[in-house]
């Protein structure tokens, strides 16, 4: 089975073919604003504690810097799942929106976060031809945040960036 990336790879590749000695072949040019990603800043994980036993709240909280605002984003979800998958949750600013790459949460540092962010970009065209959404992703491991066991709770490393990749982007 392919993945999304590796078909649009092919795909491209059958397409390219029989321009390749036409059309010299560039790289994907984005029109985005958002420059090569989205900057996650102050990503904190929290298990809920209770005497005893875990409860049913992990949550997490992040802030997302789009390169032209900074939108906080929060969730919520029970320790085994189900995981915010499939549909974006919105954040702070509706323009905005997560969820974890499918069957990608093995743990509270450990997934694949994925965003969608809205905007509007006169320079491409009037409305309602002016509307772009760049679809992101970025891997949350113990590189990039520091977990504790004894306080169920992972963070952001120190002074660390973690960029959120646009991997697609459509206007």
């Amino acid at each position: 089975m392919f993945t999304l990336r590796q078909s649009l790879a092919a795909l491209a590749a059958v397409v390219a073919a029989p321009l390749a000695s036409a059309i010299p072949i560039t790289t994907f040019s984005r029109i985005g604003v958002s420059s090569n990603g989205m900057d996650i800043l102050d990503l904190q994980v929290h298990a809920a504690m209770s005497p005893g036993h875990l409860t049913d709240n992990t949550t997490m909280s992040f802030v997302v810097d789009t390169h032209s605002s900074k939108i906080t984003c929060e969730g919520s979800w029970a320790p085994e799942g189900p995981f915010p998958e499939g549909e974006y949750m919105p954040c702070k600013n509706s323009t905005l929106g997560w969820n974890f790459k499918e069957d990608t949460y093995k743990s509270m540092g450990q997934f694949t976060l994925q965003l969608e962010y809205t905007y509007t970009d006169d320079s491409i065209g009037q409305a309602p031809y002016n509307v772009v959404t760049e679809f992101s992703h970025a891997n949350i491991t113990d590189t990039n945040t520091d977990c504790s066991e004894k306080s169920m709770s992972c963070q952001q490393c120190t002074n660390s960036t973690i960029t959120a990749i646009v991997w697609a982007s459509i206007a």
